[in-house]
């Protein structure tokens, strides 16, 4: 599984459950700057490198289910949001990788909330002399489920984030348009 903006994989707990007998094991790892991983919040040089960071994570997962399973190995790839525009490029930019499917939830391709001028201006502006500022990313914790309480959940939950940063931004805005394009 490959999470979401802000959130972290302990967000995916409930998934076993969902998925009862169809899948041997769940993985899932925090994006750096997420949950449990090191890193500044919503700061990363290139968005690629959740993608490396994704595909070194797929092929230690693989090798040590193949060590088990053998030919019978199938690895499934889950990504939601963030995770979900992490998944295309990584399956764009790593045919190589054995996955077997995909699921591909409500990608990243734009971003729904509309970003002030101002801002924009500022984090192209900043994004090579201070791409590391931290800046409140305005999610909108309602939005994100017509259940109030996952939104309180997400509220309540102390690994969740809500920074981003010029260059977080740039890079995010760039891996959009290459995704896309």
């Amino acid at each position: 599984i490959l999470h979401g903006y802000g959130e972290h994989g302990g967000r995916y707990a409930h998934f076993p459950h969902y998925l009862r007998e169809s899948v041997g094991s769940l993985w899932i790892q925090d994006f750096r700057g997420h949950g449990r991983s090191v890193g500044l919040r919503g700061f990363v040089e290139r968005f690629d490198d959740y993608v490396e960071d994704a595909a070194v994570y797929l092929r230690q997962v693989y090798e040590r289910h193949q060590s088990h399973f053998g030919d019978r190995a199938r690895m499934h790839l889950f990504g939601h949001s963030m995770g979900g525009l992490v998944a295309l490029r990584t399956l764009l930019l790593h045919p190589e990788l054995p996955i077997h499917s995909a699921i591909i939830s409500a990608p990243l391709l734009g971003v729904r909330v509309p970003v002030p001028a101002i801002k924009k201006l500022i984090a192209y502006a900043l994004a090579s002399v201070w791409g590391s500022l931290q800046m409140e990313s305005d999610v909108n914790a309602g939005d994100l489920s017509h259940d109030p309480a996952v939104s309180e959940a997400y509220r309540a939950d102390r690994l969740v984030h809500s920074k981003a940063t010029p260059r977080f931004f740039t890079q995010l805005q760039a891996a959009m348009a290459d995704t896309l394009g």
